[in-house]
């Protein structure tokens, strides 16, 4: 079955459409802050993210390769179920240290650290590409202490 661009549109509005009037009512007030900062609701979020990628990629794979698309799903079903974990983690991380942004979590870790690791060590801790550290220092002004 292919769908029509003038079939896909309304679905398309509509989606853009709860978007909005979701980010409206929270950006309000509407929905309580306990509702929205709610760690299930960063979960679903993310849930939904990774569904929507894996089921239009997996599409795509099972055209072209047949049932070689089933590989798409475990990995998106362990990154659902370890979301709530990871972002617990996170979570008491801030509340411990007293962060409020990420700048605020880049620092702490950066200072804490860079004694014992060099610039890749960090970046690899903080899970992001090697020359973001050496950017955001420079954003930041943390000055660089060799390990």
């Amino acid at each position: 079955m292919q769908s029509e661009p003038w079939q896909l549109f309304p679905v398309g509005v509509l989606y853009l459409g709860l978007r909005f009037i979701d980010t409206t009512a929270t950006a309000r007030g509407w929905v309580a802050h306990a509702v929205a900062r709610h760690a299930l609701v960063w979960t679903l979020s993310i849930g939904v993210y990774a569904t929507s990628w894996s089921f239009f990629g997996s599409v795509g794979l099972a055209e072209k390769r047949g049932f070689n698309f089933l590989a798409t799903y475990p990995g998106t079903t362990i990154a659902f179920v370890t979301s709530l974990m990871l972002l617990r983690q996170f979570l008491k991380i801030t509340e411990t240290c007293r962060l409020v942004s990420l700048d605020e979590y880049f620092i702490s870790v950066v200072n804490n650290y860079q004694p014992q690791y060099n610039e890749t060590g960090i970046a690899g801790m903080l899970g992001i590409s090697r020359k973001n550290p050496w950017g955001k220092r420079q954003r930041l002004a943390i000055p660089s202490r060799k390990p």
